[in-house]
């Protein structure tokens, strides 16, 4: 059963609905109804498609006052005027999405209760969620690390102990986010049959992030958080397909094994997971 919600815009502000405390709960709403957009050609089905999807959700406000009845209007009006999506939570699944407006009801009664009839808009409707998984560094040597047994850009012979297994739970091919800590050189993966590879020097402190969810990119993260694009590094090449999705089940992975390599693997439906 889903008791909580969490709205959290795109700078970090959160508000919870329903849950143990707090002055939020939430009422009728069709967030968690599953519709889906297709296409028809012939009388036939032919594709469907996530499009723009509008729902609704009701929140109400009890034993609140003034200053959470602004912070409400804050944290959802930011994400509007900023034009980025904050992140709808219902148990372990999230949405990307606006709280584009609502409609204010039953203020008038008690400074205390309100009642929002929230308007939640999504360009990419979909719930999500999310396994994630590490592959460690598996230092060999107290010179750094291990190292390719040649020295040839496309030999991938691994030694041993840079070996491991990565799971898709899922029931279709998962999206995938790939983080290579630095220090590292050329950082690569092997998942199944497909090589992730990025021609690129992160250094120490760095982190190399490829984002196969969402906008598709590659990035070097600094230790100040800011990022540089590294998108035309990316190998793109007969059996090493940067942004390629991991099949389903239990597949061998390889690497170097001299730096970290974070993976984090996303399924998509049309309402969220109970819990």
């Amino acid at each position: 059963m889903i008791r909580k919600l969490r709205y959290v815009n795109s700078r970090g502000d959160e508000i919870v609905f329903g849950g143990d405390s707090g002055p939020w709960g939430f009422g009728r709403m069709d967030i968690f109804d599953a519709r889906q957009e297709y296409r028809s050609t012939g009388g036939r089905v032919t594709s469907f498609a996530g499009g723009i999807r509008e729902l609704s959700m009701a929140v109400v406000m009890r034993g609140g006052s003034a200053s959470e009845r602004n912070r409400f209007a804050d944290v959802t009006a930011y994400d509007v005027r900023a034009g980025v999506p904050g992140t709808l939570w219902a148990g372990e699944s999230f949405m990307r999405c606006w709280i584009a407006g609502f409609e204010l009801s039953e203020w008038d009664w008690y400074d205390s209760w309100a009642v929002y009839d929230c308007t939640v808009v999504s360009d990419r409707p979909w719930w999500v969620r999310v396994v994630e998984q590490t592959l460690e560094a598996r230092v060999a040597d107290q010179g750094g690390g291990l190292d390719h047994p040649h020295d040839h850009p496309h030999d991938y012979s691994y030694p041993s102990g840079t070996t491991a297994v990565v799971r898709n739970p899922f029931m279709l091919p998962a999206r995938l986010d790939i983080a290579f800590a630095g220090p590292c050189v050329s950082p690569y993966v092997v998942i199944g049959q497909n090589r992730y590879q990025v021609m690129a020097t992160v250094e120490r402190g760095q982190v190399l992030i490829v984002r196969g969810y969402g906008e598709r990119d590659i990035v070097i993260r600094h230790s100040d958080g800011t990022e540089t694009s590294a998108f035309a590094q990316g190998v793109r090449e007969e059996g090493a397909r940067i942004f390629a999705e991991v099949p389903p089940g239990d597949l061998p992975a390889a690497w170097s094994g001299a730096y970290n390599v974070g993976l984090t693997l996303y399924e998509e439906r049309t309402t969220p997971w109970w819990t």
